[in-house]
Parts: structure tokens; C-alpha cells; sequence
């Protein structure tokens, strides 16, 4: 019924370590931290915030500004908006969807970039 030639035993081990593998690639993983953290205008620009976010016009999201304004003396501000950059969000600054970016950034990076883009008053 099973054929336990050594060659058959072989291609066994090697299928198992390869799904194993990509298992451990998956790609729903969440981001591994930046560490040291650099200063947040090169962070922002490494983590292609930029694309979307400016504090000059209004691109595809809403200004750094605006964001700061709208949260300003909010306590749970760095807590919501890290939690809006992790899992994504919308309907705060009109239809804008900010896309989940769990895979590109840590909860304590999120918090990182709020707290700068809260200071941008």
C-alpha cells in the first residue's frame, strides 16, 4: 500500500519542510518591528505614508494637519488613530478608506507615527 523507499521517505520530508516553510511565510503575518525607530519625516517616507498623507494638499487622505485638528484634546487619540492605522478605517474624513496596514507596521510604530502626526499643530 505505502511505498517507504528511502527516495519516497526523502520527497515525504522535503514536501513537509516545504509546506512548513511556507506556512511560516504566510502573508497575513504582521509586521516585524523597525528597530532603532528613525525620525518620524523618515519614517513616514520609508512606510509610504506619503502616498496618500501630505501636510501641503490633500493627496488621497486627509493632511497631517487636519488629522491633528480633528483629534486635538482627544485623550484616546493616539489609541484610535494607532488602532485605525493597524486594521484600517473610514468615514472620519469623508469617504476616504485608510487601507489596513497591519502587514507594514507594528502597534508600537503606529503609535510612533500618531503621536508626530498629532504634534503637527
Amino acid at each position: 500500500m505505502f511505498n517507504h523507499s528511502p527516495q519516497s521517505l526523502i520527497r515525504f520530508t522535503l514536501g513537509a519542510c516545504l509546506c512548513a516553510s511556507l506556512s511560516a511565510c504566510n502573508q497575513d503575518a504582521p509586521a516585524k518591528p523597525t528597530l532603532p525607530l528613525p525620525p518620524a519625516p523618515a519614517f513616514i517616507e520609508q512606510k509610504h505614508c506619503l502616498a496618500c498623507h501630505t501636510n501641503d494638499a490633500e493627496v488621497r487622505a486627509p493632511l497631517w494637519l487636519d488629522i491633528a485638528n480633528r483629534y486635538k484634546g482627544d485623550k484616546e487619540a493616539v489609541n484610535t488613530l494607532s488602532e485605525k492605522v493597524i486594521k484600517g478605517g473610514s468615514g472620519s474624513f469623508g469617504s476616504a478608506k485608510m487601507p489596513a496596514q497591519y502587514k507594514n507596521i507594528t502597534s508600537d510604530e503606529a503609535k510612533y507615527l500618531v503621536e508626530w502626526i498629532l504634534k503637527q499643530r
